[in-house]
């Protein structure tokens, strides 16, 4: 910490603080230069080897040698700290209590600088450098594949940094794991200080910690990627969880082997820096007087592997939810695999039977993200069966797709879809997806990436949508509602079949007046692989819809058979190693099911959105389209109060 200031201004004999300034240039060189005058040869000569020496050995061991980067009345530790250079003490004089005496002299790293800054492009400030880094050999084996298909794909400049104890020399290292640098574009960093073998945990920790500072101010990387506490050592990652909340990096901690993450590959750095920011809630609106199709979802969702923390539950109870399942509620616990019951149950208290306005207001308002750019919500319908490995899909799309460089953001996308519907929800005849909609003109270039659908077509069964779109959907929802709208509009037909909740027309609406689209897992209609199906034996229809004296409505749904589903999605990337694809490349499959192309697509747009702002926004041809504003659907509709009236107004 700096003196204060009144230190030096209370002794009176510093006189003015502008006196120095007045003093001629020369009175300090000329005073120098007279003292070396007056010294004798021989001392002037020794004087100037004595400072070159000392020049010498500073600038010598800068870069290397370091006790604790960091600042001291942060990272200092008692027993290191009470020894310096004077004292070389190369064994600490208390051993453990296995007797072990450890080496505890300074840190040198004998060639991470120079790998270092070899690697750097100088020039380029946006690297994209990713760091894959282990503090044990053995997992060398699990990680290279990882980080080899990584770098082959040139999203991100890729390292390694070999970190821990282990002294066998980094080339036997690359020897052993078969590296070839030609089919491996990687930079080896070899970070592990002198003495490394004998070295106490404690400055094993100093070193991975001074090693990461220097990694993070040549390579200034967007994440660094690690396997989680169960498989590496205490010293390791208590160093990397450490510097990486320090230095604001995003630190990836596997739980599993790398084999299961094989999609990580396919991120680029600014996906993966977005890792551990990414929220998503589940959202399931239970049925009235059953329990069995819930329950059963239920237990898939604690099944799943989340492979982190996992996604927040929220449960829409109807006014007469079954006794079974308020019973089964009171034991369910969640997260999965811990003692905690952190969900959200909402029960309804009319007791009066829903509308479809009501329906949808209330399905819509189940869910308000904390933050748009990175809360985003999971609906799932209760006949609904999700495989174990629907979160790596979910996650690996919603990275890929939301959250890469900023110039390949697909602005119209809304969402990812888990389920594949077999029938159109317009009509519910069976989808044929037309082949020149999937096919690209890079198509050789697609033929080992997932088949993708881009559709013009909301979902309700397993959908995720993203929480910009739910809280723009939520704002278009407010303004269609609006008393003084609906005085004014014309009642719209009924596009989407009652089989499917209300809230799903409204979507469609806003879906075409925007020209937003879904993701759809093509892959399930082609093959057994699935992520999600839905069961006819356990379907319930809307509960707005559930009237006796009506004709019964019935489902007509693909089931897929998840039984034997893999835990992780690595079989499907096994069979479609090129990944998710290209999402710009894609045609978009308009809501008819019907071909078209981006001109035709974006005129139908158009011509939509002058119709509902006419016929349902309440506007009139002379009044001006307003300019979109972020998270909102305002210029869609004229003349709404929603301040006044919005969702809370009587329906």
């Amino acid at each position: 910490m700096s003196a204060p200031k009144r230190l030096f201004l209370s002794d009176e004999e510093l006189g003015k603080k502008y006196d120095d300034h007045n003093r001629p240039n020369s009175i300090y060189g000329s005073s120098i230069m007279n003292f070396w005058r007056r010294l004798p040869r021989r001392r002037r000569i020794a004087l100037a080897i004595t400072v070159a020496l000392l020049l010498f050995i500073f600038f010598r061991h800068v870069p290397t040698r370091t006790r604790d980067i960091s600042d001291g009345h942060l990272w200092s530790h008692p027993q290191y700290d009470s020894y310096t250079d004077s004292e070389p003490l190369e064994t600490d004089n208390t051993p453990d209590e296995d007797g072990v005496r450890y080496y505890r002299g300074l840190i040198e790293f004998e060639s991470l600088l120079a790998s270092l800054y070899s690697s750097r492009s100088w020039g380029d400030e946006d690297q994209d450098a990713v760091v894959f880094a282990t503090g044990e050999l053995k997992f060398l084996g699990d990680i290279l594949p990882v980080a080899c298909d990584m770098a082959s794909r040139e999203r991100n400049k890729v390292h390694l940094a070999i970190m821990g104890r282990e002294e066998i020399p980094l080339a036997d290292v690359q020897r052993a794991n078969a590296f070839i640098e030609e089919d491996c574009p990687i930079v080896w960093h070899d970070a592990r200080p002198d003495h490394a073998s004998s070295s106490s945990p404690w400055r094993l920790e100093l070193s991975v910690k001074a090693a990461m500072v220097h990694m993070y101010r040549v390579l200034n990387p967007r994440a660094i990627i690690t396997r989680d506490a169960e498989h590496e050592e205490s010293f390791f990652m208590d160093a990397v969880e450490f510097r990486a909340y320090q230095m604001r990096m995003t630190h990836i901690a596997l739980p599993s082997s790398m084999s299961n993450f094989k999609w990580i590959a396919d991120l680029d750095s600014s996906s993966l820096e977005a890792w551990n920011d990414v929220q998503t809630e589940i959202l399931i609106n239970a049925p009235p007087a059953s329990s069995g199709s819930l329950r059963k979802l239920l237990k898939d969702l604690q099944h799943a592997d989340y492979f982190g923390p996992a996604p927040g539950l929220t449960i829409e109870l109807p006014v007469d939810a079954d006794p079974t399942l308020l019973k089964y509620l009171k034991t369910f616990r969640w997260p999965p695999r811990t003692g905690s019951r952190h969900f959200t149950l909402r029960r309804r208290v009319s007791p009066s039977v829903m509308t479809s306005q009501e329906a949808a207001v209330r399905a819509v308002d189940s869910f308000y993200p904390k933050d748009s750019s990175r809360y985003h919500v999971l609906v799932v319908s209760p006949n609904t069966e999700l495989a174990p490995s629907f979160f790596h899909f979910l996650k690996y799309s919603l990275l890929k797709y939301k959250y890469c460089a900023k110039e390949n953001i697909p602005a119209h996308l809304v969402g990812i879809s888990l389920e594949m519907p077999s029938s159109r929800p317009t009509d519910g005849k069976p989808l044929s997806v037309p082949k020149s909609i999937t096919k690209s003109t890079s198509a050789e270039a697609r033929k080992d990436e997932l088949p993708t659908l881009l559709w013009q077509m909301p979902n309700s069964n397993a959908v995720l949508y993203f929480g910009d779109k739910w809280l723009e959907f939520q704002s278009f929802l407010s303004n269609r509602l609006a008393p003084s709208i609906q005085a004014k509009q014309k009642t719209p037909p009924k596009v989407i079949t009652k089989a499917f909740p209300s809230w799903m027309d409204y979507m469609l609406e806003f879906m075409r007046a925007r020209a937003y689209y879904l993701t759809y897992p093509e892959f399930a209609t082609q093959g057994d692989l699935a992520l999600a199906t839905v069961h006819n034996e356990l379907y319930q229809p809307p509960e707005e819809y559930d009237d006796p004296k009506q004709q019964q409505v019935e489902s007509n749904f693909d089931e897929k058979d998840l039984a034997h589903s893999p835990s992780t999605i690595t079989t499907l990337l096994d069979i479609y190693p090129g990944s998710l694809p290209d999402i710009r490349e894609l045609s978009v499959l308009p809501y008819t099911g019907e071909i078209a192309d981006v001109d035709d697509f974006m005129e139908k747009r158009d011509s939509f959105r002058r119709t509902f702002r006419k016929d349902i926004g309440g506007c009139t041809d002379g009044d001006d389209i307003p300019k979109i504003v972020p998270l909102k659907a305002d210029d869609l509709f004229c003349q709404a109060d929603i301040t006044k009236e919005g969702l809370d107004a009587p329906i």
